[in-house]
């Protein structure tokens, strides 16, 4: 048994390590913390979830056409790290393939702990 099979864990920009990351879309889902609810994703083959913040969930319904989170199962996205002009490191998510999303390409730059 790891820590994984106890506790879910989540994705910071650090994760991504400087690399862009292709990832299929799972499972996605609200999900509880604290006083508000958030958006969960969960790729294939991949041990942690990302919680989305409001810029992020924007960002997926520009990509995916839909604001239905159900409908974003099975989309591949790009993930990768960036530092902003500020200093702080941020989840940039883009759709290479966009019309295969209904959608035009769409970059969001978005902070991930905000």
């Amino acid at each position: 048994m790891s820590a994984y099979d106890y506790y879910q864990f989540y994705l910071k920009p650090e994760d991504l390590r400087g690399q862009e990351h292709t990832v299929k879309i799972t499972k996605a889902y609200p999900k509880k913390f604290f006083t508000e609810t958030k958006l969960v994703l969960e790729f294939e083959n991949k041990r942690k979830a990302m919680k989305l913040n409001s810029t992020q969930a924007e960002a997926m319904m520009d990509i995916t056409g839909t604001e239905h989170e159900k409908q974003w199962i099975g989309k591949e996205i790009t993930l990768s790290d960036k530092v902003m002009f500020n200093g702080k490191r941020t989840i940039k998510i883009t759709a290479k393939e966009a019309a295969m999303f209904g959608s035009k390409n769409v970059l969001v730059e978005v902070n991930h702990g905000a």
